[in-house]
């Protein structure tokens, strides 16, 4: 009986995708950024505009932006960065208006792994009601500060609970899970973790 309970112990543990532990969890690499998402949201019925401006006072390198999942019609949202301003500019107008609970936009910006923190000097204007703004350090899910082999097996661990019909991320880490931006947190995200953590690539 012993065994078999073993034997069935063995396979659940090795159905998981665990990663290897890099000797130092805390160390990165040489070449190796910061990847931060910044994030727009808005929670309202009828927006029929908005328009906001991002200042990138610390010099910050903006990598790219795209429309959220509130966005329904994508050649009315705008999106760009001017490179004179050091500005992320976006814009939308109906119809359709925007109406629910989700994001904007989203734009990924690298910075130095000193930068522990990231900030824009931001404002914005709406038709109807107000949108906050988030900033998160794309990978680190367990928030602890650090992007490491930890965080990915954090995600393979939630996978395993979300199998089981256990949701346990909060809004923040999924956004910092969600490492190539799909909308999901999966085994793939994960390995691009262990791919950073391992020196394989510099950023996000």
């Amino acid at each position: 009986m012993k065994k078999v309970i073993a034997a069935m112990t063995a396979g659940l543990f090795s159905a998981l995708p665990i990663f290897s532990q890099m000797p130092h969890a805390n160390a990165y690499c040489s070449g190796q950024q910061h990847t931060w998402r910044f994030v727009e949201k808005y929670s309202g019925i009828g927006l029929d505009w908005y328009s906001s401006v991002a200042i990138n006072k610390n010099g910050y390198t903006f990598g790219s932006s795209e429309k959220g999942s509130l966005i329904i019609n994508d050649s009315n949202f705008q999106t760009t960065y001017d490179s004179g301003l050091s500005a992320m500019i976006n814009g939308y107008s109906s119809p359709p208006k925007i109406n629910g609970t989700e994001y904007l936009s989203k734009s990924t910006w690298y910075t130095p792994l000193s930068t522990t923190s990231f900030s824009l000097d931001y404002s914005y204007e709406t038709s109807k009601g107000a949108i906050t703004t988030m900033a998160v350090l794309v990978g680190d899910v367990n928030l602890d500060g650090f992007v490491n082999i930890l965080d990915a097996n954090y995600i393979a661990e939630y996978r395993a609970q979300l199998y089981h019909g256990t949701d346990y991320l909060t809004e923040i880490q999924k956004l910092a899970g969600d490492v190539d931006n799909d909308g999901e947190v999966t085994v793939s995200d994960a390995a691009k973790i262990s791919q950073f953590a391992n020196c394989g690539i510099n950023h996000f």
